[in-house]
């Protein structure tokens, strides 16, 4: 049981390290949503949170709200970021 739960911490650990390189490079997370927290966009964009709610407020960043939550779409991240046309 010990060594159960010692592979799932270790495991945790890699993939939570290897979705912040990812984050740090600027690259989408492996799975495969289509939107993104703003958290994950401010990370993308090299951007801070506040900034990220302006260009949402200003119309600039399209953005969509799941109850209280709001999600940005990936698609709308790489069109600002001239990574798409």
């Amino acid at each position: 049981m010990v060594n159960r739960v010692s592979n799932l911490r270790r495991d945790g650990r890699k993939r939570r390290a290897a979705a912040k390189a990812q984050a740090k490079a600027g690259a989408a997370p492996a799975r495969d949503a289509a939107f993104a927290t703003v958290k994950e966009a401010a990370r993308f964009l090299r951007l801070s949170k506040p900034s990220i709610y302006k260009l949402v407020n200003s119309g600039k960043l399209e953005s969509q709200t799941f109850l209280t939550a709001r999600r940005i779409p990936w698609a709308a991240l790489r069109r600002l970021a001239g990574m798409e046309s």
